[in-house]
């Protein structure tokens, strides 16, 4: 690999990473997870998520084109962009001073287990947030209605993105990440970790065996007590719904107390609800191909920017 040239060296390693997805602890798709999907379908008798026509209809096929061509280049941006953990924690450093005001404390349990907690709840909120612009400011929704336009939905729908929406539901999260670690790295000391399980921070790992039916048929709730304070596959699926008592509900990922803070949340009932997914037909930018779910938002983003 070494003796390739880059650009053929990580077009290589990219692809390899896509169709190997099954075997990346990062990976939605990761086997643990994908099993766990598979069982639960199984067991929830959602005889729909095992339907052909499910998998194979167009809307299911433009989201595996995006997820090959998203492994391709959202990469590379946040290589570009130096858009890391690491970065955003060298600007609190430079900004508000990165030595430590306490003396060494060894990192004990309690100290780690809170430090977990933190990052997820900091995680969390800037992803609410992230996607709470996406949906109140114009030209992101445009960007937006790409993830928004499926008609149907399977696990390969959390890939049917713009990359600029990658960037910034990845970007703003890092922010108060990337706080967070400075915070507890200033107070405590350096070298904090947080416990991880099956390669990830332990509470996303956790998770992720159910994530997956966000994007699907399945009907999962966790009962109208618990939906208030985590969000169920379920809460997301009434996201993805285009009926108007529907519209911009449940904008939380975990946490579902920032939708309630927000005024935002819709707690599923324990029986599956009727409804239709998708956009509007009046706002539907008709998507033909990727070149499409590419260009059409940015040029549609850039036509509300200008019209504002």
């Amino acid at each position: 690999m070494d003796s390739l040239p880059p650009v053929l060296a990580y077009l290589i390693t990219q692809i390899t990473k896509s169709l190997t997805a099954f075997i990346q602890p990062d990976s939605y798709l990761y086997w643990p997870y994908s099993v766990s999907t598979l069982l639960l379908a199984f067991y929830l008798g959602r005889v729909a998520f095992f339907n052909r026509k499910l998998w194979w209809h167009p809307s299911a096929r433009q989201d595996y084109a995006l997820y090959f061509a998203n492994f391709l280049i959202v990469p590379a941006l946040f290589t570009a962009l130096y858009l890391n953990e690491a970065a955003v924690v060298h600007v609190f450093n430079a900004l508000l001073g990165s030595a430590s005001t306490h003396p060494y404390l060894s990192h004990t349990w309690g100290l780690r287990a809170t430090f977990t907690f933190a990052i997820f709840v900091a995680y969390d909120l800037g992803r609410f947030l992230a996607h709470m612009l996406l949906h109140r400011l114009p030209a992101l929704w445009e960007i937006h209605k790409v993830h928004h336009s499926a008609v149907v939905l399977t696990p390969m729908t959390a890939y049917r993105v713009h990359p600029f929406e990658v960037l910034l539901m990845n970007g703003i999260p890092l922010f108060f990440t990337g706080g967070m670690v400075w915070l507890f790295n200033h107070i405590f000391s350096a070298g904090i970790s947080v416990y991880v399980f099956l390669g990830t921070h332990v509470i996303l790992a956790l998770l992720n065996f159910v994530d997956n039916l966000r994007h699907s048929p399945v009907w999962l709730t966790y009962g109208q007590a618990l939906g208030l304070w985590i969000i169920s596959p379920a809460h997301h699926q009434l996201h993805h719904s285009l009926e108007a008592r529907h519209i911009g509900c449940n904008l939380g990922f975990a946490l579902a107390v920032w939708d309630r803070m927000a005024g935002t949340l819709q707690v599923p009932s324990s029986k599956m609800e009727n409804f239709r997914i998708g956009l509007a037909e009046s706002s539907n930018p008709r998507y033909t191909g990727l070149l499409s779910l590419y260009g059409k938002p940015l040029v549609n983003a850039w036509r509300s920017l200008r019209s504002s």
